[in-house]
């Protein structure tokens, strides 16, 4: 008999799933996959991540110590010119720099170029062009090759002793004869390439400027000379003249003594010589009035032809004081000219003296101020720095 096809009625309790037991290797494997490999992999990117926060916590640390200790002061203002600061770094580079290495000469140049650079074009100075620097430093470059050329070969000089008139913005000085050494006229040589830029590596390296602060200085020497020649256009080539003998001295009593030997009928180059240590009597040559110091000139204005004068005091700049020194001087005037030809070295005298002229006039109108460490602002031109 056929058998019947019964339908497919599911169990009302199906058999229970079969569980594979994973073989041993299988468990490994599977533990190594999923515990042990992330775990591993975790601790190491958190070391890495570590370290570098503690290396970088620590660059941060460093640098602004370095900051605060050796940047952030050197960006400090120390020198305001109207509207024109001057940072401590700069200045700092500016007194290295300086062949007199002191602060109050510093002061002073800078003012003196801050003064210039502002006020130069309205006197119709023009822009200095990087060519106009360029040749002038080709320029100094060869007279300076040239100099040491000619001293290696050995150049006789000659002596010669002139009146010297110096003021600067901060405060007005004169200086007392001094001594002026020129040597035999050179030609300036052409030089190469090489000797230029050896030159020049060596002026960066003396001043400890960059390329472009020095280009910067050079710029406000040429607005400098360009204002000289136009301030100073006016001076004649020839003019009054005296033979002029001074003998100056450290005290009021010390002069006043000397002037009582000399009205009593000892010479006066014979005083200058035994008792103020002068080797030349005191002889200024002949000289223009006005290119002495507006004390001495004033006195000499009015001194009649071989009569003494009496003391005359003065105040001569001090590179280590602002106040300078005090010094007392006896003039005489042996002979007088109403014109004589004005030479080289006296139109070279005269000159800064209209410039000085002209700087003290832009006073007036020019805003100096100085920044104490603590930046306190003192008065450029009564002040002086802590």
């Amino acid at each position: 008999a056929k058998k019947k096809n019964r339908p497919n009625i599911q169990s009302a309790h199906p058999p229970k799933p079969v569980k594979k037991t994973p073989s041993r290797a299988a468990k490994k494997a599977a533990q190594y996959v999923i515990t042990s490999q992330p775990k591993k992999t975790n601790t190491k990117r958190r070391n890495i991540i570590a370290i570098t926060s503690i290396v970088l916590v620590l660059v941060l640390i460093v640098g602004l110590f370095y900051y605060f200790i050796n940047v952030l002061p050197m960006q400090t203002v120390v020198l305001t010119v109207n509207n024109e600061n001057v940072s401590t770094g700069y200045f700092l580079k500016r007194v290295v720099a300086n062949p007199s290495g002191d602060i109050t000469s510093t002061i002073q140049l800078l003012e003196v170029e801050l003064i210039v650079k502002q006020r130069a074009p309205a006197e119709g100075v023009l822009p200095v062009t990087d060519a106009a620097i360029d040749d002038y430093l080709r320029g100094q470059a060869s007279s300076t090759l040239a100099t040491n050329a000619t001293t290696d070969t050995g150049t006789t000089t000659t002596t010669t002793t002139t009146e010297v008139s110096s003021t600067t913005p901060a405060t007005s000085t004169t200086t007392t004869p001094v001594t002026t050494t020129a040597t035999t006229a050179t030609t300036t040589a052409t030089i190469s390439n090489a000797q230029f830029n050896n030159w020049l590596k060596e002026q960066l390296s003396n001043t400890g400027l960059s390329l472009k602060e020095y280009r910067e200085v050079i710029s406000r020497e040429i607005q400098r000379q360009r204002l000289t020649d136009i301030t100073s256009a006016s001076i004649p080539s020839s003019m009054a003249q005296v033979h002029l003998w001074a003998i100056p001295f450290n005290s009021q009593s010390a002069a006043l003594a000397a002037k009582v030997k000399i009205d009593g009928g000892t010479e006066f180059s014979t005083v200058a010589n035994t008792i103020a240590g002068q080797t030349n009597g005191g002889d200024q040559g002949w000289l223009p009035l006005s290119v002495l110091p507006s004390a001495l000139n004033t006195a000499a204005s009015t001194l009649e032809v071989g009569k003494c004068s009496d003391p005359i005091a003065y105040t001569q700049s001090s590179s280590s004081s602002s106040s300078g020194t005090t010094s007392y001087v006896l003039l005489l005037i042996s002979e007088k000219s109403d014109s004589m030809p004005v030479t080289p070295s006296q139109l070279e005298v005269l000159k800064n003296n209209t410039l000085n002229n002209w700087l003290n006039l832009q006073l007036q109108s020019t805003t100096i101020t100085l920044h104490n460490r603590n930046g306190t602002p003192v008065n450029g031109i009564t002040g002086t720095l802590d």
